[in-house]
């Protein structure tokens, strides 16, 4: 979604638009990273990510 975003940013005319794309690309990678970070400590810890997101699933 965020290459998308980017993309798209690139034909967007309106600058308040341009703006709201732009802080939103920012918090989606923010939002990335946090992911990565805590799934990389579980399985540093050998926490089975996989089966406790299935656990909240359910």
């Amino acid at each position: 979604m965020i290459d998308t975003l980017r993309e798209a940013r690139d034909h967007v005319q309106n600058t308040e638009l341009k703006i709201d794309i732009t802080g939103f690309i920012g918090q989606e990678a923010h939002h990335s990273l946090a992911h990565r970070i805590v799934n990389k400590t579980g399985l540093d810890h050998q926490i089975d990510i996989p089966a406790m997101e299935k656990d909240f699933r359910e």
